[in-house]
């Protein structure tokens, strides 16, 4: 074993973002990396409120989950007007906050993310009007003075998008004159000056606009490269349209001039339902608009912001099984197309299951929901088909105490498994327990280290450290593979092509706790990914220190029992928080959107918080100033899990509570 001890080094913050502000690469050259594409929709567009459309606040759970089906694009349709003070159009601190938390939920990641600002109650996009002109250029420039100005140090991962379907109110194609045209351009200028002007990294961010209506026929008619906004820098240009064939995508109801299309696709064509089958729209219409787009924009990358295909749910039999197979063919076909033509597809993703839904991941578990429309468009990017199987939906919980210097150990049950074809392996986990747990009963420090292990080549023993263990959150652990002789940190199989033993190795001191593992990702140099462990059954051998293993739901891991640790060492002997603990009924605190609300009956004076979670790391801490009687605070969060919050004045505490961040 090459390591029986390591130095727990405490994290800053949990999340990490680049700070450097040097000249980031053009935007073809970040387009070129992008795979494919998913919205969170109807969540953070959503006007006033990212739940009042029936979505929860998006989870690092499900960000990881939209990479592990492969997708490394993701865009954020957001609303600004609605969230702002409209006599200074100030946008409010805690929703730049709350937007926040879900950015670095993606660039933790390492993932591509496009914000925008979405409809809004169409503040921008149903006034390219003269008379409203004024207003709007006002609000563009002072809403993406504050949001460019926040965001300003994040790196090239992070890219804008000026509007989102400019122009809805101008159906007639004929009414999208020049002028028009003209009074858009004057919004996308504002849109690049403003962000420039803040410097830093948006000097050169990659920004994005749209044709419009963001209809990819119309931009090709009436757009050119002339009527692009003039840029301080050249080559940081996307364009971006939306790619929606209404008969078969959105319509629902039959018309005077048509009926909905059931079906798409060569060889998709229904024999019993012929009312419902298309007569435009398909293969030779995808490759006609994209070729076209492609030809008149050369050299300029694009996205097609959103695509999708309603679900017909409502049908049956045969003719649900024709239509299902239909939308993963449009799908697949799409993003296929769109790469050949400097496209990437990102789809619109609702959240709602119901009829006419067009969801893939469920925002609530994660879960992947349509394997069937994921493989279609990972085989158009010669992706790895995934079993739908494998769905991550189980976690493996490991008890394990070690109270003196040892280890533990969970065999993942491996046998001649070819390891060669694989970069990293990425391990989700959440790690919970005291560190202070030793033969003695004596208070010290502990630490717990997490290793990958492989014997091959005559059971030669080989493993790679997985780095920093967070406490009390998921974090998803990386180590990277290769060959040739054993590297400090790395994970390099004596025989990479024929692995006997994969394990888990725990190395310890004074640990004793929970471990929770979600995924095992095997991940490839082109960026798939072989989910090899979901943790479906509860055969995986143990040794050492681990004294039992079961599989729980993931979904269970924020409310098992063993998951929460004693907080005595901070408040005392009676301060074991298994639930909420107010002192003052008046007083309380909640959650929503990843923001902390606090109400505090008080004397006039200063209070100071502190958040820790239920380990003693402390979170936050900040003083505020109280008035006699009722007052309220926001504090945005970016962690999840169970914390504890007090608010202390003098020495007498004002509130204790321990309250959930899990979304």
């Amino acid at each position: 074993m090459s390591r029986m001890f390591t130095t727990l080094i405490a994290a800053a913050m949990f999340f990490s973002v680049a700070y450097s502000q040097n000249v980031l690469p053009p935007a073809q050259q970040i387009a070129d990396k992008f795979t494919m594409g998913w919205n969170i929709g109807n969540t953070m567009e959503v006007p006033g409120d990212l739940t009042l459309w029936g979505n929860p606040m998006p989870t690092q759970r499900l960000i990881d989950s939209v990479k592990a089906a492969g997708f490394n694009l993701i865009r954020i349709p957001a609303a600004w007007d609605s969230y702002a003070d409209q006599n200074t159009l100030k946008i409010r601190q805690g929703w730049l906050d709350t937007i926040k938390i879900v950015v670095d939920y993606c660039i933790n990641n390492d993932m591509y993310v496009v914000l925008n600002s979405h409809w809004d109650g169409g503040w921008l996009e149903e006034n390219l009007l003269p008379e409203s002109q004024e207003t709007v250029l006002r609000k563009q420039k002072v809403y993406w003075g504050q949001i460019a100005e926040f965001f300003k140090d994040y790196d090239e991962k992070l890219m804008f998008a000026g509007a989102n379907e400019p122009g809805m109110q101008n159906f007639d194609e004929n009414s999208f004159d020049s002028g028009v045209l003209e009074i858009l351009k004057s919004y996308y200028q504002v849109f690049v000056d403003t962000v420039r002007a803040t410097g830093g990294n948006n000097a050169s961010r990659t920004l994005i606009i749209q044709g419009p209506r963001t209809d990819p026929e119309l931009t090709t008619n009436i757009m050119s490269k002339s009527d692009f906004p003039t840029d301080i820098i050249a080559d940081r240009l996307m364009l971006e349209v939306h790619f929606y064939p209404y008969q078969f995508t959105l319509m629902e109801e039959a018309a005077s001039w048509g009926k909905p299309h059931y079906y798409w696709g060569e060889g998709n064509h229904s024999t019993t339902d012929k009312d419902h089958n298309p007569n435009w729209g398909e293969e030779a219409f995808v490759d006609q608009v994209f070729s076209n787009l492609n030809n008149k924009f050369s050299g300029v990358p694009m996205i097609i912001g959103e695509i999708g295909a309603i679900k017909r749910i409502n049908l049956t039999g045969k003719d649900l099984e024709l239509h299902l197979k239909s939308r993963a063919a449009f799908y697949k076909y799409v993003v296929k197309a769109g790469k050949q033509n400097n496209l990437t597809a990102v789809i619109w993703d609702t959240g709602y299951l119901g009829n006419h839904n067009m969801t893939v991941i469920d925002r609530n578990s994660g879960e992947i929901v349509d394997w069937q429309v994921v493989n279609a468009m990972r085989e158009a990017l010669d992706f790895t088909v995934v079993d739908p199987g494998e769905k991550n939906s189980r976690a493996l919980k490991v008890l394990y105490s070690a109270k003196d210097s040892s280890f533990g150990q969970v065999d993942l049950g491996v046998i001649n498994k070819d390891f060669s074809q694989y970069k990293s392996i990425e391990v989700r986990a959440y790690v919970n327990g005291e560190r202070n747990y030793d033969s003695a009963g004596v208070e010290q420090y502990g630490f717990i280290d997490m290793n990958l292990v492989t014997m091959s080549d005559n059971w030669t023993w080989r493993e790679g450290n997985l780095g920093e263990v967070a406490f009390d959150q998921w974090k998803n652990y990386t180590v990277e593979l290769a060959e040739g002789e054993d590297q400090d940190g790395k994970l390099v199989p004596a025989d990479a092509k024929n692995v006997d033993f994969f394990a888990l190795q725990m190395y310890s001191h004074g640990f004793r706790g929970t471990i929770y593992l979600d995924y095992i990702c095997f991940v490839k140099s082109d960026g798939t990914r072989d989910t090899l462990y979901d943790f479906s059954s509860a055969s995986y051998p143990n040794g050492g220190n681990v004294e039992k293993l079961k599989v729980i739901d993931v979904v269970d891991v924020p409310s098992d029992k063993e998951w929460q640790s004693t907080t005595h060492k901070l408040f005392g002997e009676n301060s074991v928080f298994t639930k909420s603990e107010n002192l003052k009924k008046s007083s309380k605190i909640s959650v929503q959107a990843g923001v902390l609300h606090g109400q505090i009956m008080a004397e006039a004076g200063v209070a100071h918080i502190t958040v820790r979670n239920l380990s003693g790391k402390v979170l936050h801490q900040q003083n505020i100033s109280l008035n006699s009687g009722a007052n309220e605070f926001n504090i945005a969060m970016q962690t999840q899990g169970a914390v504890i919050v007090q608010i202390q004045q003098n020495s007498k505490v004002l509130l204790r509570q321990v309250i959930s961040i899990f979304n």
